[in-house]
């Protein structure tokens, strides 16, 4: 039983720096797709605080365990800590003077097959998908200018 509990542990460990490796290129490669960020909405996140609070108790309760391979639980969960932090969030939307990002999906213009900025939102196409990231007022000026700089003959024929 101490066998299949440490190999499940390693197993989750792999998994959580899997994890992080992934969120963390992820993120390095949206830095430089996306450029200088004209604009950034991130929602409060209220999942995380939460799962951050079963993972210290959990971390708690493997502490408290008598025969239990305690270093190799509280490595698990503090991975699994770090992965619950640097986890981009599928609400997340930024503009950037490069690209856009909405949630885990990160585009350069360049790579937008349509765009329109009406009202408060960018609406970009990518395949046949179509995203909306809101812009703030102040912000769509330059978008536009930016948007009809790089990729000016995408700009959508639909007009509100």
């Amino acid at each position: 039983m101490d066998d299949l509990i440490l190999l499940t542990l390693i197993m989750a460990q792999v998994v959580a720096t899997t994890g992080m490796v992934v969120a963390i290129v992820t993120r390095s490669s949206r830095a430089r797709s996306v450029g200088a960020v004209l604009f950034e909405r991130r929602e409060p996140r209220a999942l995380r605080p939460v799962l951050l609070a079963i993972l210290c108790g959990l971390a708690i309760v493997a502490l408290r365990m008598p025969e239990f391979p305690t270093a190799e639980a509280v490595m698990t969960l503090l991975l699994g800590a770090i992965l619950v932090v640097v986890i981009p969030d599928p609400t997340d939307r930024a503009c950037g003077d490069k690209g856009v990002v909405s949630g885990w999906t990160t585009v350069e213009y360049t790579a937008v097959a349509e765009w329109r900025l009406t009202g408060q939102h960018l609406r970009f196409r990518v395949a046949e998908e179509w995203t909306a990231v809101e812009v703030p007022r102040e912000s769509r000026q330059k978008l536009r200018t930016t948007l009809e700089n790089l990729i000016p003959e995408r700009e959508s024929r639909f007009k509100h």
